[in-house]
């Protein structure tokens, strides 16, 4: 699992710097803006995904051969009460850093969800009193 947590956070990184300049200067996402704004939005996502997924599994490293191992031995550490020392503090670092990102990602999807629903029904009320108008 080692190299698979160095694989995630070298692919993080790239999709969080060279990637999006390369795209920002190429010419076709103006003929297909919606082509573009998909693969923006992939990238995020690869991105964000890649970055949680690096600190978790570095995080699980020493308690599993692979992720789901992993898993199921951290939730055993955690509602069985059982010691955490096979956990360095880098581990545990990462653990809690991959737990707070996706925290705040999907803390962030919340907000942003609910910001567009209220932009659209302000829309709406808008629309209606134009209607109204006439």
């Amino acid at each position: 699992m080692f190299w698979t947590s160095w694989f995630l956070a070298v692919l993080a990184i790239v999709l969080a710097w060279p990637v999006p300049i390369l795209l920002s200067r190429a010419q076709w996402p103006a003929r297909s803006p919606f082509t573009a704004m998909l693969l923006w939005q992939a990238i995020a996502l690869a991105g964000g995904l890649s970055m949680i997924g690096a600190m978790l599994v570095y995080g699980l490293e020493p308690v599993g051969d692979n992720l789901l191992a992993g898993l199921k031995a951290l939730a055993g550490m955690v509602f069985n009460n059982a010691p955490t020392t096979e956990l360095g503090f880098w581990h545990i670092f990462a653990l809690s850093a991959a737990a707070l990102l996706t925290a705040h990602l999907v803390f962030t999807l919340l907000l942003t969800y609910y910001k567009i629903q209220r932009q659209r029904r302000r829309h709406r009320e808008l629309l209606a009193l134009l209607a109204s108008l006439r």
